[in-house]
């Protein structure tokens, strides 16, 4: 499984509770901060965990750092 740092700056259009929604669809999920996630899947790019979730924040923006070896 990769294992991926997820951090979300929140845009003024952006439902937090409909991007929530989608990180908690990951396998593995932990809400480590109040828009800081760990995200883990097993065959899935740091890309397409950050299409993902952008396609949901027209106005904000997604960092995602692959943590595996952190």
């Amino acid at each position: 499984m990769k294992t991926y740092l997820v951090t979300l700056k929140m845009g003024e259009h952006t439902d937090l509770s409909v991007v929530e929604e989608r990180l908690r669809s990951f396998p593995k999920w932990a809400k480590v901060m109040p828009n800081v996630w760990i995200v883990r899947h097993g065959h899935i790019t740091k890309e397409d965990v950050r299409g993902y979730i952008s396609d949901l924040m027209p106005d904000g923006a997604v960092l995602v750092i692959n943590i595996d070896n952190a």
